[in-house]
C-alpha cells in the first residue's frame, strides 16, 4: 500500500473517532453503568469492578469500528459516519426523551400491551430523526465531517461529565458493594 493511500485511512480513521466513541460511549459504558446504578443491590460486584472491563470493551469497539468505517470506498465512509452520528443522535433523544417511566417494577406482571402504540410512536420519531439528521448533514456536503466532529465532541463531552457526575455519586453514596452480605431464597 502506498503511503499516500496509508495517510488517506489514517485522516479516515481519525474523522471516524469522534462519532464511533459517541456511539459507543453510550451503549457500551454509560447504558451499562446506568443499569448497574438502578440495580446495584442485584449485583455481586462495585460499580468501580465493572468500569474498567467495559472501559477497555468501549475503547476496543471505538477503534474497530473507526477502522472498519476508515476502510470504506470514499463515497460510503462520510455517508456511513453520517448514519453512526444519526444513531448516536437518536439513542440520546431516546434515553433523554422517548423512554415511558413504568413505575415501580416490583415482579408484578407488565401489561406490555399498553404500551405498543408508545412503540410506534418511538419507531416513527426515530425513523424521522434518522432520516432529518442524515439528510441535513449531507446536504452540508463539504462541511459535513467538521461539523459531525464538533456535534459528536460536543456531544461525547456532555456524556462524560454526566458519567463523572455519577461515578462521584457511586464513591460517596451508600450503595450496596460487592462485599455487603448477599442473601439468596433457595429450596433448601
Amino acid at each position: 500500500m502506498t503511503q499516500r493511500k496509508q495517510g488517506r485511512y489514517g485522516r479516515r480513521f481519525r474523522y471516524a473517532l469522534l462519532p464511533c466513541a459517541l456511539l459507543c460511549f453510550m451503549y457500551g459504558l454509560w447504558g451499562s453503568m446506568e443499569v448497574f446504578t438502578g440495580n446495584a443491590g442485584g449485583f455481586r460486584f462495585t460499580y468501580f469492578e465493572a468500569v474498567l472491563p467495559l472501559l477497555g470493551v468501549t475503547v476496543i469497539a471505538t477503534l474497530l469500528l473507526s477502522l472498519l468505517l476508515a476502510l470504506l470506498p470514499r463515497r460510503h465512509f462520510t455517508r456511513a459516519m453520517v448514519l453512526v452520528f444519526a444513531l448516536a443522535l437518536c439513542s440520546y433523544v431516546q434515553n433523554l426523551v422517548l423512554n415511558l417511566d413504568l413505575g415501580l417494577l416490583d415482579g408484578e406482571q407488565v401489561k406490555w400491551e399498553n404500551y405498543t402504540a408508545h412503540g410506534w410512536k418511538n419507531l416513527a420519531v426515530w425513523a424521522a430523526m434518522l432520516i432529518a439528521v442524515c439528510a441535513l448533514l449531507l446536504a452540508l456536503k463539504k462541511r459535513t465531517r467538521r461539523v459531525l466532529r464538533v456535534a459528536s465532541a460536543l456531544l461525547l463531552a456532555v456524556q462524560v461529565v454526566s458519567f463523572g457526575v455519577v461515578s462521584v455519586q457511586h464513591l460517596t453514596s451508600d450503595a450496596p458493594s460487592a462485599r455487603d452480605p448477599t442473601y439468596v431464597l433457595t429450596g433448601d
